[in-house]
């Protein structure tokens, strides 16, 4: 297994390990919530792993195109946009986060877990697009096709 798909699940066990063992601790309405948030998060992160599998398996030149386009769309969306306003920039994931550990190294380790969450994902999204933009360069447009 490769180094940043290892950090990668190690990141995203940590955060659904910490929201398992604190969801009984949370006191209120909100903080069940910003745990609910950030494990749907993490879970339909996911979802464009369904098509990038999909692309390794379907050898049919007619259905690679659409998966490739339904596993980028779903990884920008997914990994990217809705990560990013949701877990990233959400105050009440960040207040809930430093309220309910334990200590500071609890904390920390939380978002390191977040963060690297995230930048793994960004470094991926640049191999992707890189990958698109060599392939656009060597391919005319109708015949592009990520492998």
């Amino acid at each position: 297994m490769r180094s940043d798909m290892f950090l990668h699940h190690i990141c995203a066990l940590l955060i659904v390990a910490f929201c398992h063992n604190h969801f009984p601790l949370v006191e209120t309405i909100d903080q069940q919530k910003n745990t609910i948030t950030l494990i749907t998060q993490i879970i339909s992160s996911e979802i464009s792993t369904i098509f990038l599998v999909l692309s390794k398996i379907i050898r049919e030149k007619r259905w690679i195109g659409i998966i490739q386009i339904l596993f980028i769309s779903t990884f920008t969306y997914y990994r990217l946009y809705k990560y990013t306003f949701y877990v990233i920039m959400n105050l009440q994931t960040t207040f809930f986060i430093i309220y309910i550990s334990k200590n500071e190294m609890h904390c920390l380790s939380m978002f390191y877990a977040i963060y690297g969450l995230y930048f793994i994902n960004i470094y991926w999204f640049v191999l992707i697009v890189k990958k698109i933009v060599k392939k656009m360069s060597n391919n005319p447009p109708a015949n592009i096709i990520i492998k």
